[in-house]
């Protein structure tokens, strides 16, 4: 039963993902360090959650 749960809210939060990028399709600036870009959000807001991930893979490992 645990493994449908989590199931469901990895679904559930991918379609909240999902709504977020149908809503931001226009572009954002982004700036790090020197250099400044302008980007679509359906790009950024991936990297960022991608980037997110892991490093909450990391954070949450234990040392060995």
């Amino acid at each position: 039963m645990e493994g449908k749960g989590k199931l469901i809210l990895v679904i559930f939060l991918a379609a909240l993902v999902l709504v977020a990028l149908v809503q931001n399709r226009g572009q954002a600036e982004f700036s790090f360090l020197f250099w400044k870009m302008s980007l679509s959000k359906v790009i950024l807001i991936p990297v960022v959650l991608l980037i997110g991930f892991v490093i909450g893979y990391f954070a949450g490992r234990r040392p060995k």
